[in-house]
């Protein structure tokens, strides 16, 4: 005999194990990942497909140390489904530590978006916590008490009155995701969904491509584009490797007018002042600025340089390009990052916020990445861009990697925010 829906939902009964359906095996692999990620021990832990849970509009749902999930949920190769996994070990967690109580299902919407951003976090091989965390275990009789259960609902779709937009429709042009940790991981497991449809799409040859590129072959690959003499990593054709990847990349296209992001140190800077405007000793002085040459300017110079009216007038009736590939991501943190060298350059660098209309061809790489944790988006080889804006960002606060943490730390006097726009062929030979 069958429990209600409604007795379930209110925590007067449990699910019979009718209900909890049928027993799946956790592998041992993932299951070191999680304990890793979570600091826990997941051996009770039990895990079943059941058409109760579809039947409760649900996902997945966690009830004390069992986990159901809906039929065609439980995934435990892709990125999107480690996510769903950690999300719910999340509770587990939760429930193990006494966290959370009553009983029934619970809506808590700050729960169920702190299990997000630990699901993502996990299933990327990143640990949860910050600090040192004590090892629970979730082998515990208490824990396999009745309780409260905590359901992962999937979002609706549509424009339709009543329905919420798709995370890539909601959260494509938003500048600042990252201040918003919920929102983020959901744009994020949004994008690692859609890159596995872009995957299942590429030939065996392209994918290898990818992989290749993203662990190392990029800086020869980019190296050629921009007419360096390389020397081509043992068994690679660059040529082929590029045109492989070129390929790739337009088999996925962005969807909405999307804004990127990416990272630059003062190489960059004075590479775009000197190789690309022009500016020499002459513009130099002109600006009260006594020197030869780009290459001798300090970090004021160059900001005084890059932000004067004369050179922003100049940028934004320029068309730059760039013949290599163009690595960006959606993590803001990321390009913070990549600006700063680490952090070996201190709060010093710049961000460069890169709009790219709908239609760019751009793929999101993560899963083919040996740099998961980069969030990359990768856009295809010949990027045209603008410079629309130049601004100071002294005194802001340097985003974190992960979403929502405090790094303490704010950028420098000197550092700066291009804001770029990404063109195309058509677009340009329309201006012309």
């Amino acid at each position: 005999m069958k429990n209600s829906m409604s007795a379930i939902a209110s925590g007067s009964v449990r699910p019979t194990p009718e209900q909890l359906g049928r027993r799946v095996d956790l592998p041992g692999a993932i299951r070191a990942k999680m304990e890793s990620a979570f600091g826990a021990d997941f051996s009770g832990v039990e895990l079943y497909e059941s058409q109760t849970v579809a039947d409760a509009g649900a996902q997945a749902m966690t009830m004390g140390n069992k986990i159901g999930f809906a039929p065609g949920q439980l995934d435990f190769a892709s990125g999107a489904g480690q996510a769903l996994l950690g999300h719910e070990l999340s509770h587990v967690v939760s429930q193990a530590r006494g966290e959370v109580t009553g009983s029934g299902f619970l809506n808590d919407h700050a729960l169920e978006a702190r299990a997000d951003r630990e699901g993502a976090l996990a299933a990327a091989g990143e640990s949860v916590y910050s600090g040192p965390v004590a090892p629970i275990s979730t082998t515990s009789t208490a824990l396999s008490a009745a309780g409260p259960m905590q359901a992962k609902k999937p979002k609706k779709k549509g424009t339709g009155s009543g329905q919420e937009l798709d995370p890539i429709t909601k959260f494509s042009g938003k500048k600042a995701l990252d201040k918003r940790p919920e929102d983020y991981e959901e744009y994020h497991r949004a994008q690692l969904t859609r890159s596995e449809a872009w995957q299942s799409g590429l030939s065996g040859r392209e994918k290898s491509a990818v992989e290749a590129y993203s662990t190392g072959a990029f800086e020869q690959i980019n190296g050629r584009l921009r007419g360096q003499d390389v020397e081509p990593p043992p068994g690679l054709d660059l040529a082929q490797t590029t045109a492989d990847v070129s390929a790739a990349i337009h088999k996925s296209h962005l969807e909405h007018d999307t804004i990127l992001h990416r990272g630059a140190g003062d190489g960059f800077i004075r590479f775009l002042l000197k190789n690309q405007m022009g500016i020499g000793k002459e513009e130099l002085h002109k600006l009260g600025i006594q020197k030869d040459s780009i290459d001798e300017l300090s970090e004021k110079e160059l900001r005084k340089v890059m932000m004067a009216k004369a050179t922003r007038n100049a940028a934004k009736a320029q068309v730059f390009s760039d013949p290599a590939f163009t690595s960006t991501s959606i993590n803001r943190g990321v390009a913070a990052d990549f600006a700063t060298d680490h952090g070996q350059t201190g709060n010093h660098g710049h961000l460069m916020e890169i709009h790219a209309p709908k239609g760019t061809p751009a793929a999101y790489i993560e899963q083919l990445s040996m740099y998961q944790h980069e969030h990359e988006m990768l856009l295809d080889k010949g990027q045209k861009w603008r410079l629309r804006a130049v601004e100071s960002i002294a005194g802001e606060k340097i985003p974190s990697i992960i979403a929502g943490q405090d790094t303490g730390r704010k950028f420098d006097k000197n550092s700066m925010r291009l804001i770029l726009e990404l063109i195309n062929e058509e677009e340009e030979g329309q201006r012309r």
